[in-house]
């Protein structure tokens, strides 16, 4: 049967089932795709790089297209300020299977999660969220010698 299209089986007694077909679920990922930053870790680079496993096409006409990276951070603020804390998410596209954002992460607990789209549009399921901190780091002392004259 061909995509989209159904079939007419009657059975005795007079019952009649319609059953459709799907030749294209849409793509894929198996399972665990995340690598890294792993879950739970401490990332101390202001550049983190994302990477996964590449994704599944179950169309040979319709490839992976592209992948979006939603990483969402949860910024502490100053004890006085309310709320607490703010939310800021960024989405990223990319064709590759590993990513690093142009910007610098702020300090902050972040999740990320990677979506695949093939070519006709279908997308993966979120599916597995990875999270990870991002600790403040202290600025590199400096220290200059001392002159006394």
């Amino acid at each position: 049967a061909e995509s989209g299209s159904s079939c007419v089986v009657t059975m005795s007694k007079a019952k009649t089932v319609v059953a459709q077909f799907n030749d294209n679920p849409g793509p894929g990922f198996r399972p665990k795709p995340l690598k890294s930053p792993p879950t739970n870790s401490e990332v101390t680079s202001p550049r983190v790089k994302f990477d996964w496993d590449d994704a599944f096409s179950n169309d040979d006409e319709a490839p992976i297209e592209k992948y979006t990276l939603t990483v969402t951070v949860t910024l502490a603020t100053a004890p006085a300020a309310q709320p607490a804390s703010e939310t800021v998410t960024y989405t990223f596209e990319t064709t590759e299977t590993s990513f690093t954002p142009n910007i610098t992460l702020p300090t902050g607990e972040y999740e990320w999660t990677i979506v695949a789209q093939d070519a006709d549009g279908n997308q993966t399921p979120a599916g597995q969220t990875f999270a990870f901190t991002r600790p403040a780091v202290e600025p590199e002392k400096i220290y200059l010698p001392l002159i006394v004259r």
